[in-house]
């Protein structure tokens, strides 16, 4: 099933924040057909752990892992 809508998210060592904002999407949204895209670049807090965990249980959330010497940013994510 293609999503109709993409919620693209970029973080670092901000767990906590990352969340709340997944709850509040996940218990607001209008819309039922969205995907939530994350890239988490060069976390430390245990926003991969999460991310991987949440990922194979919940289909709508994709996360891309990175870990780089020279940090890409929101840009390059």
């Amino acid at each position: 099933m293609s999503k109709k809508y993409s919620i693209c998210i970029s973080t670092y060592n901000n767990l906590p924040y990352l969340q709340l904002l997944l709850k509040s999407i996940k218990d607001n949204s209008h819309y039922s057909e969205y995907e939530i895209i994350v890239f988490a670049e060069n976390c430390s807090d245990g926003t991969n752990t999460y991310l991987t965990e949440l990922s194979k249980t919940d289909s709508k959330i994709r996360s891309y892992i990175e870990y780089n010497e020279i940090p890409k940013g929101i840009g390059g994510g």
